[in-house]
């Protein structure tokens, strides 16, 4: 069956934070059930408009166990500063392979201000 999930969430300042697409990664779906993906076969990150960490949000490789989709190798990552969005769909009808060794999506909070929380919303979809 077909996984979405989805949410707003906040980031501390100048933090790293790791989200597991595989089941027990805390992730829910929009029915509020865990979500468990095989299988990615859209991402979306949007970092809010009212984000008070106006340095940045980075969409970054994971040191272990990271997802190798639409951000692959260790030099890529996509930095969104508040407003902008990061959106990628993938054609193939197998999408983009998420197991034990690759399941790791990296949020960095880029501002080093006290307080400068980031706010961002991530939406992924597969099976």
């Amino acid at each position: 069956g077909a996984n979405t999930t989805a949410a707003t969430a906040y980031n501390a300042t100048a933090a790293t934070l790791d989200v597991s697409l595989l089941a027990g990664g805390g992730e829910i779906d929009p029915l509020g059930d865990p979500a468990a993906f095989t299988k990615v076969r859209e991402f979306y990150l949007e970092h809010s408009p009212t984000s008070l960490a106006s340095v940045g949000i980075k969409l970054a490789f994971a040191a272990t166990s990271a997802f190798v989709g639409p951000i692959s190798g260790t030099s890529s990552a996509v930095t969104l500063l508040p407003g902008e969005v990061y959106h990628v769909k993938t054609a193939s009808a197998t999408g983009w392979t998420v197991n034990s060794t690759q399941k790791v999506v990296r949020l960095i909070n880029l501002d080093t201000t006290a307080s400068h929380v980031a706010s961002y919303r991530l939406f992924v979809a597969g099976s």
